[in-house]
């Protein structure tokens, strides 16, 4: 949903046919209406398996998707809603990652954050899932630039960007070595700690079987003991009677 309350359907297929990204299926959350809008400048190609998200300054930004199973055309797109008619904006883009499909994106402040996915960039034998996580700056609205936020398989590091859009950059690997070291002190830490305490708690549950067992034994001699003192007492009772 855009500032303005509007929900854009962008891209997909209806049927077998890919829907235009100039004329958006749009609903209106405010006057509970559909309606064809319009737009203006260079739209991208038609695409499945892609993400746009909105931003508070009413841009959205389409990202990734294929199109008869080849990556669509430029991945990224802008389309500002900010200016009547909407309009396709042609930007700059910064160490491209290549080409995705059926990924994930959200905004954070001024950062889309890019998961998960298919790299498209391959060939169709060497395609492979995503398991790195990206980061996308859009605080310049003329030149967004990609980075690495956090990366969960040991690749090589690479600073060089290609000049084509479809191919991929490798951003400088994130070294989690000291995060992985500190998790693992803290992480041995607690267990000692929880370790101690269980040892505690087994040691007072111990004591404190003894000491209801020990209470026990107790009362049971004393028990015994007047016993016998009273069959004493009615031993000698009988003697005396006797005589």
């Amino acid at each position: 949903m855009i500032p303005n309350g509007q929900i854009l359907f962008i891209g997909g297929k209806l049927g077998n046919e890919h829907q235009s990204m100039k004329s958006l299926l749009t609903y209106d959350s405010n006057k509970d209406t559909w309606q064809i809008t319009n737009t203006v400048g260079a739209a991208p190609q038609e695409r499945t398996k892609h993400t746009a998200v909105s931003t508070s300054d009413g841009r959205v930004i389409l990202f990734g998707g294929i199109i008869n199973n080849a990556p669509a055309l430029p991945q990224l797109a802008v389309l500002d809603t900010s200016k009547a008619p909407y309009q396709w904006v042609t930007l700059t883009e910064e160490d491209p990652i290549g080409a995705f499909s059926e990924h994930t994106a959200v905004m954070a402040n001024n950062y889309m954050i890019f998961a998960f996915g298919k790299n498209e960039s391959e060939t169709k034998e060497l395609k492979s899932n995503n398991k790195d996580i990206y980061k996308l700056n859009i605080s310049d609205p003329l030149k967004y630039k990609w980075s690495l936020l956090a990366s969960f398989e040991g690749k090589p590091t690479s600073t060089t960007s290609s000049n084509s859009s479809s191919s991929a950059s490798t951003p400088i690997q994130t070294d989690v070595s000291v995060g992985n070291s500190s998790f693992s002190k803290n992480f041995e830490l607690k267990a000692r700690w929880v370790v101690t305490i269980v040892v505690v708690i087994v040691a007072l549950i111990c004591i404190s079987i003894f000491a209801v067992y020990r209470t026990r034994q107790y009362r049971n001699k004393n028990r015994v003991k007047n016993t016998y003192q009273h069959k004493l007492s009615s031993n000698d009772e009988l003697d005396k009677n006797y005589i």
